[in-house]
């Protein structure tokens, strides 16, 4: 009866999370969304401006890093606007967008080539989570350890950028890039910028999708060709 309350309550907070971000993208002008890349290859930041649920383009936008002024952009007609850099320095680094009085921040996460990354499935952290609150601190233990060995990158399914950045800091777990998960077509973009996806932690859809090109693929659910694991703790040790 209890794990069927929680799976109802886990529920609710999915469906809140489909539309927690449409309400706060209705009030918002300016989004930013995080990108990767690695250390001299050129990689493209992307912002959108929007009137409620509209786009609202042919707006300029003053793009900023880490506070450093990059320039001015001019919006199209589906919002969207983009500028193109080579980072000369490694790191994680905060994007600012500022049009008119409206202003937005993402991330940027510039890896060394020699860097290896760690994709991590945004809603499989929440479930796990929120039907173990007992293992809240155990999962913050085990990111904070992977984190001085790879470069975590967290993805998300149905969740929305937005709503996975507010869970993940309510969690500890920020600041972290959070980009979409379109299976092999995401590993295709970041091998494009000569990012190492050295591992896959999500789901057995999430898992399944990263394939054998995935030297490591780890889920807390029966998947095809994936370690299984019951614990956080677990996770460090496959990875050893």
């Amino acid at each position: 009866m209890l794990k069927r309350a929680r799976c109802g309550g886990f529920a609710m907070a999915l469906l809140s999370a489909l539309l927690g971000p449409t309400a706060s993208v209705a009030g918002a002008e300016v989004s930013v969304f995080d990108r990767v890349g690695t250390v001299g290859t050129t990689v493209t930041l992307v912002v959108r401006t929007t009137d409620f649920f509209m786009a609202d383009g042919g707006r300029t936008v003053s793009i900023s890093l880490d506070g450093e002024r990059l320039g001015t952009i001019l919006t199209g007609g589906d919002g969207y606007g983009y500028f193109r850099l080579a980072p000369r320095r490694a790191g994680l680094l905060r994007v600012s967008a500022r049009s008119g009085e409206t202003e937005a921040s993402g991330w940027l996460l510039v890896m060394e080539k020699t860097d290896r990354a760690v994709l991590v499935e945004v809603e499989t952290v929440m479930k796990e989570i929120y039907l173990r609150p007992d293992a809240r601190e155990a999962c913050r233990m085990a990111f904070e350890s992977l984190r001085r060995r790879y470069r975590l990158i967290f993805v998300h399914r149905f969740m929305g950028a937005d709503f996975s950045r507010s869970r993940l800091a309510k969690e500890g777990l920020a600041p972290a890039v959070v980009i979409p998960w379109k299976g092999a077509a995401t590993l295709e973009r970041l091998r494009e910028k000569e990012v190492q996806v050295h591992a896959v932690i999500g789901s057995a859809e999430t898992v399944a999708a990263a394939g054998a090109q995935v030297p490591h693929r780890i889920s807390f659910e029966k998947a095809k060709g994936a370690v299984v694991v019951s614990e956080w703790s677990d996770i460090e040790k496959r990875l050893e």
